[in-house]
């Protein structure tokens, strides 16, 4: 062993060292929490600052008028439904049902064995259609028209106006 160096002193040293560092961990602690408890910032006193000078003349009124509503423009009333645009030939082949929600009740209704008739008149004209039964599906079907008119007019124009008001008709 050297001189001077003894165990003993280390441990006074490392003891008395020991206690040194502790005390100060507490002590720097202990300002720690002293200054949390000081506010962070300081509070100004209210000072009554006075408003900004004015003019001396008084502005005159300001009025808000809100812009002018125009009324919403009249709603269109319902139009009926267009009348379906049908031909005459376009019949053929139609049931019962099908005639009924196109033209209407029939005005007139004949049996003539193994037809039954449905007549409709307009103004100028009118329109026989001829249903016979369809042996396979076993319900009537119209097989056949005609249609006479008052005013002489012929031809397929004239034929397929006479449709087009008995439709109108219904409507």
């Amino acid at each position: 062993m050297s001189p001077g160096f003894h165990i003993r002193d280390l441990g006074s040293f490392s003891l008395s060292h020991r206690f040194k560092g502790a005390a100060a961990a507490v002590f720097g602690l202990l300002a720690l929490v002293a200054a949390g408890c000081a506010p962070l910032f300081e509070r100004q006193p209210a000072t009554s600052a006075a408003p900004p000078p004015v003019d001396s003349v008084p502005a005159a009124p300001v009025s808000i008028t809100p812009p002018a509503i125009k009324p919403a423009p009249p709603k269109p009333a319902p139009a009926k439904p267009a009348a379906p645009t049908m031909t005459l030939p376009e019949l053929v082949g139609l049931s019962e049902e099908e005639v009924a929600r196109l033209l209407g009740t029939a005005d007139t209704l004949r049996e003539e064995p193994p037809a039954t008739i449905w007549g409709y008149r307009a103004d100028t004209c009118a329109l026989d259609l001829f249903f016979y039964m369809d042996m396979e599906s076993r319900s009537f079907r119209a097989l056949a028209y005609d249609v006479t008119t008052t005013d002489g007019a012929k031809g397929d124009p004239a034929l397929n106006a006479c449709l087009k008001r008995i439709m109108d008709r219904r409507r």
